[in-house]
């Protein structure tokens, strides 16, 4: 599968927030959810990992300012390139969320050894992930999602109050260092 990032953050002068797309078939997806999520490390192949890399660091690039004020890549001076930094200090994970009616997730920022989300929509939801200081919720249609960098402006909530299941696949990129290998 592959997806694509909107390198235009969605908030002008914000730039920890971007829309994504899925650019493949997910349909099969939600019919196998129970199996997927008990053997998750079987379908992580289904995912082109370049294609998932390349799109956040072509989005790093086109935000470096942003990325910069966060993680101060070019003061330190240590690694050539965003390519660099990401391989050295990145790694990810993926999982296929089912979130029952009736599921809140209070506003929270995720925990600091989360460098980054991505979620994408594997159905048409009537409700999506919401971020309440940037006045923004993310698409709610199939195979529409948002990428977005850990940050006290993305700290995001969920209100899952439709009578049926939501249905999205996640990406969650950690910084190694903190992360016990």
């Amino acid at each position: 599968m592959e997806i694509k990032i909107d390198c235009n953050p969605v908030r002008e002068g914000s730039p920890f927030l971007w829309e994504v797309e899925l650019l493949s078939e997910t349909d099969y997806l939600n019919e196998i959810y129970d199996q997927v999520t008990e053997k998750r490390s079987m379908f992580t192949p289904i995912f082109d990992s370049d294609n998932i890399d390349s799109e956040v660091i072509n989005c790093l690039n086109h935000n470096i300012d942003g990325f910069d004020q966060l993680y101060q890549y070019r003061f330190w001076k240590v690694f050539d390139n965003v390519k660099e930094w990401y391989n050295h200090n990145i790694s990810k994970q993926i999982s296929f969320n089912k979130d029952t009616s009736g599921m809140i997730m209070l506003p929270h920022v995720d925990n600091r050894v989360v460098f980054g989300t991505m979620i994408i929509n594997l159905q048409n939801n009537g409700c999506g992930t919401n971020f309440p200081q940037l006045d923004f919720t993310m698409p709610q249609y199939k195979n529409k999602g948002v990428f977005y960098l850990n940050h006290d402006l993305t700290q995001h909530e969920i209100h899952h109050l439709e009578p049926y299941d939501r249905y999205t696949f996640a990406i969650t990129f950690y910084l190694k260092q903190l992360v016990k290998q």
